[in-house]
């Protein structure tokens, strides 16, 4: 719950929920953009080594960034 809290996790399920979450995750994943999700995954690895106050800093940027960047294709498409 504390991971929550601290925003580490998206979500807390009891135990015997795991599997039914973790496969739900998974494939929702599974409709993303394979670059999107190569980069994900490098950004965590690359952040496994980091300060906790980093990697919150560094998540907040990428949030922001993706939000940018979303307004900003929906902005291009509005205009073609």
């Amino acid at each position: 719950q504390e991971a929550l809290e601290i925003g580490l996790v998206s979500q807390v399920v009891p135990d015997t929920e795991l599997m039914d979450a973790t496969l739900s995750v998974a494939r929702e994943l599974a409709t993303k953009p394979p670059f999107a999700l190569r980069t994900a995954k490098a950004a965590v690895n690359q952040a496994l080594d980091a300060p906790l106050l980093a990697i919150r800093q560094f998540a907040g940027s990428m949030e922001a960034l993706s939000k940018l960047a979303l307004t900003e294709a929906r902005e291009g498409h509005e205009n073609f």
